[in-house]
């Protein structure tokens, strides 16, 4: 019952808010109001493009007894078109509203769990709502500017097996936008893309603490500036689309040098005035719809490392497989099945006595299917393992979501 009163409520109100119109079928709809020369498609046409959804998502932890969460998230986006806005051509600005309510099960767990179960349930992390405004120019076909406040879960989210920011693909954090703690969820920044034959490249300079401390906007830059670099080169194998990203990040932001720690009596920690981060990941489709390249499936994965120090996140990695569903007519589904590693550092460890040697590696591994039900309604579930950094517990969640894109 815990799990089929939600969904039913929330299946319940999206049919109710349907009109029927004579020329459309309401089960193809690319969004539930999204009808031929409706208000979305006028809005559009005008140079904004507004998109509504909101997801629902019921969770628990198994282990000792099942527990279950309900909560939930609602999304707009907004994205300006300046040239049909009548300012210039390749100007556009964007933002992304997002509002958490209910509840989640990403504290329930026993041991040391530092990785959220849940993305989009965990972040925004200080307070229910948070939003992101960008600005961005166009040079040409291949080359762009962007400005303003990120949110960097979007980003993530672009990726084409395993991207869905949290709510389409995976929902542990390790998998859907991976934890380095060089990269805040939201940051101020400036960020340079373009692209050639060879591949597509990438300069991010950003304000490196959390944009959701509204106050540093008043002082961007005063506690130092991060610079993340990206590579990505497309790799074709037998056909098969794919591709190889590497991506460097040095900060000057200040943090307590780890070896210090515990420091003398009398004596203050000492600090350290820099770090760094490196990064490979790659997918490849192993299958394809020769009809639509977007569609398929394959291998996916990645490596990242850090100095340790005071970055306490030494390494991380991710492998997996993930896609669609080709069986004929279900090339909407998707799904995926991932195995993750977290380990903190030598130096970490070591600055904490007693307990150091016994904090192992944070791994897991999680499952989902996602059934389109229409290309506006889908219902989603999800299976996860976790076993904190205490090496000992053996945290089993089980979870279920509705998806409705309402405009």
């Amino acid at each position: 019952m815990h799990m089929i009163r939600p969904l039913a409520t929330l299946a319940l109100s999206a049919l109710a808010c349907t009109v029927a119109w004579a020329d459309d079928d309401i089960w193809t709809r690319a969004t539930l109001l999204d009808v031929p020369d409706g208000p979305k498609q006028v809005l559009k046409a005008k140079g904004i493009d507004l998109a509504v959804d909101v997801t629902h998502f019921l969770q628990g932890l198994e282990t000792g007894g099942s527990d279950y969460a309900n909560g939930g998230k609602a999304d707009l986006r907004i994205r300006l078109d300046g040239q049909k806005l009548g300012t210039w051509p390749g100007f556009f600005i964007s933002s992304h509203i997002e509002y958490n309510y209910g509840n989640d099960v990403n504290q329930a767990a026993p041991g040391l769990n530092i990785i959220p179960i849940n993305t989009a349930l965990a972040y925004p992390s200080r307070k229910s709502s948070m939003f992101s405004l960008l600005f961005t120019q166009a040079f040409s076909a291949t080359t762009t500017l962007t400005a303003g406040l990120f949110n960097m879960f979007d980003v993530a989210a672009r990726r084409p097996l395993v991207g869905g920011g949290g709510i389409d693909t995976f929902w542990n954090l390790a998998v859907a936008a991976p934890l380095t703690n060089i990269t805040p969820p939201y940051i101020y920044g400036v960020s340079l893309n373009t692209r050639n034959d060879l591949g597509s490249f990438g300069l991010f300079i950003y304000d490196p603490r959390d944009a959701q401390d509204r106050d540093i906007i008043s002082d961007l830059f005063s506690e130092g500036v991060t610079y993340s670099g990206t590579a990505t080169f497309p790799v074709t194998i037998a056909g098969l689309n794919g591709f190889q990203n590497l991506r460097l990040v040095y900060s000057t932001l200040d943090g307590v040098d780890l070896s210090s720690l515990p420091p003398g009596i009398g004596q203050p920690p000492r600090f350290k005035t820099d770090r760094w981060y490196v990064q490979y990941s790659f997918e490849q489709f192993l299958v394809q719809d020769p009809q639509d390249p977007k569609v398929g499936w394959g291998l996916f994965g990645q490596l990242g490392y850090s100095d340790g120090n005071p970055n306490a996140f030494q390494g991380h990695g991710f492998i997996g497989l993930a896609g669609n569903n080709l069986m004929d007519g279900r090339g909407r589904d998707r799904w995926g099945v991932a195995y993750y590693s977290y380990r903190l550092s030598n130096v970490f460890r070591n600055a904490l006595p007693g307990i150091g040697s016994s904090i192992k590696p944070n791994e897991g591994v999680e499952t989902f299917y996602n059934w389109a039900v229409t290309p506006w309604f889908r219902l989603a579930f999800d299976a996860q393992w976790s076993r904190p950094y205490n090496g000992v517990d053996n945290n089993y969640f089980l979870g279920t979501s509705a998806h409705i894109k309402f405009f």
